[in-house]
């Protein structure tokens, strides 16, 4: 019976110093986990739209969920400035669960079209979480595959196994609902910014 009591006394006393230790830890690395999360938000904001614009953290826009887009969520939404300080566009952060794997965060920039008079288009796509399949949904963070969202007309797109046309993303071989779920996070963005483009 003592040696019960003795080895759970043990057992007991690792417990809590074991608790006490994760706990400590945990406090020591809270805020500089926080800090490298903002920077890399901060980084993949500015990423999609490139260095001579500048993206105003301090100016959220104010977020409406679009209708029809159930399982994508705007997260964050910001004005971006060009180097007169014309409000050029936005940079929006997406959250979806429609992925193949886990949930997908992506950021989505936004700018006015030098092309067409009041008129935008997509500057660029850039992936804060990805979990899908190697080989197959996580090409979706390839270059060749993100590179084809750049300079679409800020119109809904959709996706293609054929040879893409206007407005039309090709899907990634072997990843059909990853495509679809990356291209539907892009366009519940497109159809926020067109409601709200007018407020900028």
């Amino acid at each position: 019976m003592k040696e019960i009591m003795k080895s759970t006394l043990i057992l007991l006393v690792i417990t809590l110093v074991s608790g006490f230790l994760l706990g400590f830890v945990n406090d020591l690395t809270k805020d500089s986990i926080e800090e490298r999360n903002i920077e890399a938000k901060t980084a993949s904001l500015q990423s999609v739209v490139g260095d001579e614009y500048r993206v105003a953290l301090d100016e959220e826009v104010k977020i409406d969920q679009p209708e029809g887009s159930e399982n994508i969520e705007i997260e964050e939404a910001y004005k971006v400035y060009d180097e007169s300080d014309a409000v050029a566009g936005m940079v929006l952060l997406l959250f979806t669960s429609d992925c193949y794997g886990d949930e997908m965060e992506l950021s989505l920039g936004i700018l006015q079209s030098d092309k067409k008079k009041d008129a935008a288009e997509i500057s660029g796509i850039d992936f804060l979480s990805l979990n899908e399949t190697p080989g197959l949904g996580m090409n979706a963070d390839e270059e060749e595959f993100k590179a084809q969202f750049k300079h679409q007309d800020a119109e809904a797109l959709q996706v293609t196994k054929n040879t893409p046309q206007d407005q039309e993303i090709e899907a990634i071989s072997g990843a059909t609902i990853t495509s679809n779920a990356v291209t539907n996070a892009v366009n519940a963005g497109l159809a926020f910014y067109n409601q709200v483009k007018e407020e900028l």
